[in-house]
């Protein structure tokens, strides 16, 4: 299948250190791809204070309970943002690892398309066919009956 539920846990893996802020919208710093409401520690870089007092980041509270998204290890210190965030970057995930790149308004339609060419999912999808046909088979061998243990 080509989809999944949103990555998520409810556990507390982590408490937020000194220097650990929020974004308040998606950005990137640094090598780090942001969610809205995500937790990071910030690392020193001559921009960071900058970035609080402009109001990008807001600063975390030290101890404060993080969650973490159990695909990509991002922290959120509110179940319902780790939530948010599974749902917009997890949710739409082939098996063979591609997703719709971010700012795709039709997730859905995304997929739909990939799937339409990925190796894994034709061979996934001609392998459930092979399996209805030879059910097909086998319940007209039997006179139309459903065969047994269907």
């Amino acid at each position: 299948m080509a989809t999944k539920s949103s990555a998520k846990t409810s556990k507390v893996v982590a408490k937020a250190g000194d220097d650990y802020v929020k974004a308040k919208a998606p950005f990137h710093y640094m090598d780090l791809r942001l969610s809205r409401q995500q937790v990071f520690e910030l690392r020193g870089r001559p921009g960071d204070a900058r970035l609080i007092a402009m109001g990008y980041v807001s600063v975390v509270k030290k101890g404060t309970a993080l969650h973490q998204c159990a695909e990509c290890g991002a922290l959120f210190d509110n179940p319902h943002w780790l939530k948010v965030h599974g749902d917009m970057w997890h949710l739409y995930k082939c098996e063979c690892g591609w997703q719709p790149q971010p700012g795709v308004l039709d997730l859905e339609s995304a997929m739909q398309r990939h799937a339409r060419q990925c190796d894994l999912m034709q061979a996934v999808k001609l392998a459930a066919h092979k399996e209805h046909v030879a059910k097909a088979k086998e319940i007209q061998k039997a006179g139309g009956a459903e065969p047994a243990g269907a």
